[in-house]
């Protein structure tokens, strides 16, 4: 299936990111293409420019930078366009990143495109200048405007008969610095309270003993007057964050349901005990025999005392 991926290319310390992704990109060992050529690209390649010549493509994004004085901070953008292995050749990947590409950010931006196919799936590498050619204004990526993106994505996949993801789970917009960071392979707060809830939760019996786990991790917990609403404030947190704000799945309601949800997969397969057993029955000469039945003491106990139990029932 088509998915579609981004990562951020700054301006830090003394290394040029924008250069070597532009070289990772137009690798010829990762794009040969015998007999393949389009225009701005580079010969016996999966390789394509727009606005700017693929082996020149550095060069002629600087000089946009240059130009409008925006060489700091954000340097471009790194898009990766996957699919699934076997369901499509090497030039219609590369044909589907380039009507992305027109679709979202030709008459704008310079950007490049290269197809890899070094690995089973195939997947497009596409770096986009963060500055316009046009007049100068910086693209600005968001949560909201990547999830438009990938929608374009998936239409134009869609067109070439390829498959997408029809319900991905990040449908709903993050808050843009928890983003940001996933984005730059950094740790965020949230995905740190995610996965202390989900140990603590594999480690309750019930919802109560699931806060009470929780606090001793040293995390401070409060409830809306209805408790139906919880926040949580890990150790050394500024700030309580509300539980909903992790995800559908992290709501009180929902942590209800998964704790069902184990205790259930916990007792799947478990034999009958001889408590279950006996109370099932409806005659005190059904427990009679359910005891004979078991050829031991503590079963001939138990029905003696079930049926102790239904006599006083039965004759009070």
């Amino acid at each position: 299936m088509a998915v579609l991926q981004i990562h951020v290319i700054r301006a830090t310390g003394g290394r040029n990111q924008l250069n070597d992704r532009i070289k990772y990109i137009m690798n010829p060992e990762k794009t040969a293409c015998q007999g393949f050529h389009s225009f701005f690209g580079i010969k016996d390649t999966l390789t394509s420019g727009f606005t700017c010549a693929c082996d020149e493509a550095y060069q002629q994004m600087m000089e946009t930078k240059q130009h409008e004085k925006k060489t700091d901070k954000v340097l471009g953008y790194h898009y990766i366009q996957s699919f699934k292995p076997g369901e499509v050749t090497p030039e219609e990947a590369h044909q589907v990143g380039c009507e992305f590409i027109e679709r979202c950010f030709a008459e704008d931006f310079e950007v490049v495109i290269g197809t890899h196919t070094d690995h089973a799936h195939i997947h497009n590498h596409i770096i986009l200048n963060s500055v316009s050619f046009v007049d100068g204004h910086k693209f600005q990526s968001t949560p909201a405007s990547f999830y438009k993106l990938r929608a374009i994505s998936d239409e134009i996949c869609r067109a070439h008969h390829l498959s997408v993801i029809d319900d991905p789970k990040t449908r709903k917009a993050k808050h843009y610095a928890e983003w940001k960071a996933e984005q730059e392979y950094r740790p965020t707060i949230r995905n740190e309270i995610r996965r202390d809830i989900d140990v603590v939760l594999k480690q309750s019996h019930s919802l109560n003993n699931f806060w009470e786990l929780l606090r001793l991790r040293g995390y401070e917990i409060k409830f809306n007057e209805k408790r139906k609403y919880a926040a949580i404030r890990p150790p050394n947190g500024k700030r309580f964050i509300r539980m909903k704000s992790l995800g559908e799945e992290y709501t009180p309601r929902e942590l209800v349901k998964r704790l069902g949800s184990r205790r259930q997969k916990r007792s799947c397969g478990k034999p009958e005990s001889l408590s279950a057993k006996i109370s099932a029955e409806k005659t005190p000469k059904e427990i009679l025999r359910a005891a004979m039945d078991n050829h031991s003491a503590s079963a001939a106990y138990a029905a003696r005392h079930s049926c102790l139990v239904l006599a006083l029932c039965l004759y009070a």
